[in-house]
């Protein structure tokens, strides 16, 4: 994944971390709000699991994986939206059990950490809005 000036005049700056053999990044991204970082996801770290990274727009410093420790056959979905003021992401994933999809959120800052906040079995989409969190 890269990052180029809308105005040009510089080169392509990648985001991504090393990947490891066999591994990708997915095409689904999220930038935030204010335009400071990008959360992606792929398998960068294991292959075949889809694990949600967070980096600056600008590059510069390693990502920062966002999920949780996945069980085994667990991933993060291709759903990740911000809060409006940037400081929360959004997302789904079997992380804690296999094939039970819940919603989770992490917080960058200061601290990254994460927590589960729906229990869903039957979860199909969520959405963000600047005072609720709709989920169908």
């Amino acid at each position: 994944m890269y990052s180029v000036p809308l105005a040009g005049g510089s080169a392509p700056v990648k985001l991504n971390g090393t990947l490891i053999a066999n591994g990708d990044v997915q095409t689904d991204f999220q930038i935030s709000p204010d335009s400071s970082r990008v959360v992606y996801y792929g398998d960068q770290d294991t292959d075949a699991v889809r694990e949600l990274y967070s980096v600056a727009l600008t590059g510069g410093a390693a990502p920062v994986k966002l999920n949780g420790p996945m069980v085994s056959g667990g991933e993060a979905f291709g759903y990740f939206p911000f809060s409006p003021d940037s400081s929360q992401v959004f997302y789904y994933a079997d992380q804690e059990t296999d094939d039970l999809v819940e919603i989770f959120v992490t917080y960058e800052a200061p601290l990254y950490y994460q927590t589960n906040i729906i229990l869903a079995a039957a979860l199909s989409y969520f959405l963000i809005q600047p005072t609720s969190l709709i989920i169908t």
